[in-house]
């Protein structure tokens, strides 16, 4: 790979607002560099990421600067996120909602968006920089999941093949009969399960292993729970929803993820509390907040035909609580598009049909 390539970025959205433009950008770079170079043609990328799932993890630690089996990181932006927003860029069709797992990141199934419905997304103004003040904050989501993994391990004597709570998850189900009272138990029961083993453990003086600094006893298994709901249990059942178009379960299963996000990861500020209870008092189907949290947007489901009506009467609801943010607060529509292409090539894409 030897030639270069000039560049001129632009965009719309705002930065700092949790709609992932740094990943926009990294995936953006990538593309123009790849195309420009053949990379698809090379050997060591055929090796390496030999699907578009593949691409999407690899992409993801550009930004982190993590090592991709082989790959070799470098120094990336600090944080510990992972692939789930360049997943989302680059794999998106029109008109779907689509379902991911990761480390590694695995393709799980399409929903279909309802056509009389769309997304109204509202950015909050107040702003949380990944590379700035928040980065602590942004990474801690992060470090308590590696900790309430170790936990768990350490309590039951696991051998993990990663250091992550989906690992925890595929663990405690394999070996949930090896326990009597777990014989034919139900998932909420597995949960459970693995919050006991962390609570028994988790003393405030032994985690995160590797720093003088540990955390306070009892967050480890608050941390697992939310992992538990949101990735087990909540993700898959909106998807469900939307395409059945059951909307009084799909409110219900959002509200419980935004207030999972606001009492157990910690990470929502009084704008991005405020507007998902503003878009469901207005009618909204749906609502949560979204980015790394301590800033960020929230998005809305509403009857496409009502949407410009109900954006304007969110936004006139929210600036009336958070009229200092009106120079920076930005609402718009936007139904599931199409994912990362080059201009006349939409229809090949990054995506997985």
């Amino acid at each position: 790979m030897n030639k270069g390539v000039d560049f001129a970025i632009g965009n719309d959205i705002p930065g700092a607002s949790g709609m992932s433009t740094s990943s926009a950008m990294v995936c953006a770079v990538f593309m123009v560099i790849a195309h420009r170079n053949e990379m698809h043609k090379s050997e060591l990328y055929k090796k390496h990421l030999p699907t578009v799932e593949d691409l999407y993890g690899y992409l993801g630690c550009c930004e982190n600067g993590q090592n991709y089996n082989e790959l070799i990181g470098h120094k990336g932006v600090g944080t510990f996120g992972g692939s789930e927003d360049h997943t989302g860029i680059m794999s998106g069709s029109r008109g779907k909602l689509k379902m991911f797992s990761y480390c590694d990141t695995t393709y799980e199934k399409s929903f279909d968006f309802p056509e009389d419905m769309t997304f109204v997304i509202a950015s909050s103004g107040h702003v949380a920089e990944k590379t700035g003040g928040s980065m602590e904050d942004y990474n801690n989501a992060a470090f308590l999941s590696f900790a309430a993994a170790d936990a768990y391990a350490d309590a039951t004597g696991a051998q993990l093949a990663r250091r992550t709570l989906a690992e925890v998850v595929k663990h405690a189900r394999a070996n949930a009969k090896k326990e009597s009272f777990l014989g034919g138990a139900k998932d909420g029961d597995v949960m459970k399960y693995v919050m006991g083993k962390i609570d028994q453990v988790d003393d405030g003086n032994t985690y995160p292993k590797e720093s003088d600094k540990k955390w306070p006893k009892g967050l480890l298994a608050p941390r697992f729970e939310q992992f538990y709901r949101e990735s087990e249990c909540i993700v898959a059942a909106v998807g469900e929803s939307f395409a059945a178009k059951d909307l009084k379960r799909l409110g219900e299963l959002v509200d419980e993820s935004q207030s999972l996000t606001d009492t157990h990861l910690k990470n929502i500020v009084p704008a991005t509390r405020a507007l998902p209870k503003l878009a469901r008092g207005l009618g909204a189907h749906a609502a949560s907040a979204f980015g790394a949290g301590f800033g960020g947007s929230c998005w809305a489901a509403v009857d496409a035909n009502k949407a410009s009506e109900f954006s304007a009467a969110w936004k006139e609801k929210y600036l009336a609580e958070f009229p200092g943010n009106k120079d920076k607060a930005l609402f718009f529509i936007m139904p599931p598009g199409p994912g990362a292409f080059r201009l006349g090539q939409v229809d090949k894409s990054f995506a997985i049909d």
